[in-house]
């Protein structure tokens, strides 16, 4: 356990680690980034302040085939959904109202709380390593954040309306993440039926950019690869790579 107040970038540390032949489920662990980001490049805003939010990269060393890594990520936003379930649970809040936005953004009540970046490096035709990063808002204080960071984002401590130990949370996302994401054999089960029961917006309208191009539809399901499903006007599609607009 490599455990920093503050660093660059949770995922730098462990690819340097994971380069130096560190072992699964090798963590590091900050409260604040100062460099960090998300999917696609972007930055990751994080206060100075260092009590509200836990960032977190575990190395990864997993036997499935490199054409299961969407299970991976659906593994990774399981095991955040269930921490996320347990320490709402614990503080007598709402924790129906935390969902997964696809393909791994946590939500409470629509508004995110929680990031997982997922970087990997192949060997020949395996996995060298995987390392899988977590940003999880617990009790952050929005009011410096840029004007669209406040409009779509939420901590924990506000869905439970009670303060919360940041301590406590970690464990619990530690735990739940070891218990997804580490010691998978080759023939791990898909987690693509839990994942699908924790979708946001299932059943309901949506638009992805993908590729330059809107695709609209009606939000189906996910694939056990974990591309998502829509119903569009022309017909099925699966979408592996996109963003919501």
């Amino acid at each position: 356990m490599h455990r920093f107040e503050a660093v660059g970038s949770t995922m730098d540390e462990a690819r340097a680690l994971a380069v130096a032949g560190a072992a699964e489920g090798s963590w590091v662990i900050a409260r604040r980034q100062t460099a960090g980001r998300g999917r696609r490049g972007r930055s990751w805003w994080s206060p100075e302040s260092h009590n509200g939010a836990l960032y977190a990269t575990v190395v990864l060393r997993p036997r499935l085939a490199p054409q299961r890594a969407g299970e991976l990520s659906m593994r990774a936003a399981l095991g955040v959904h269930e921490a996320a379930r347990e320490i709402v649970t614990r503080a007598g809040g709402d924790a129906g109202a935390l969902t997964l936005k696809w393909p791994n953004d946590l939500l409470a009540a629509g508004r995110k709380v929680a990031g997982v970046l997922i970087e990997g490096a192949l060997r020949e035709d395996a996995f060298d390593h995987v390392l899988v990063g977590v940003g999880l808002n617990v009790a952050l204080d929005f009011a410096s954040a840029p004007a669209e960071v406040q409009a779509r984002a939420t901590s924990l401590q506000a869905l439970c309306g009670s303060p919360l130990d940041l301590s406590r949370c970690e464990d619990a996302l530690l735990g739940a993440l070891t218990r997804w994401l580490t010691g998978l054999a080759a023939d791990a089960p898909n987690p693509v039926g839990e994942y699908t029961r924790c979708l946001d917006g299932l059943g309901a309208p949506a638009c992805l950019r993908v590729g330059g191009e809107d695709v609209a539809g009606v939000l189906r399901g996910v694939r056990d690869d974990g591309a998502l499903l829509l119903d569009t006007a022309t017909g099925p599609r699966a979408v592996s790579y996109g963003e919501y607009g």
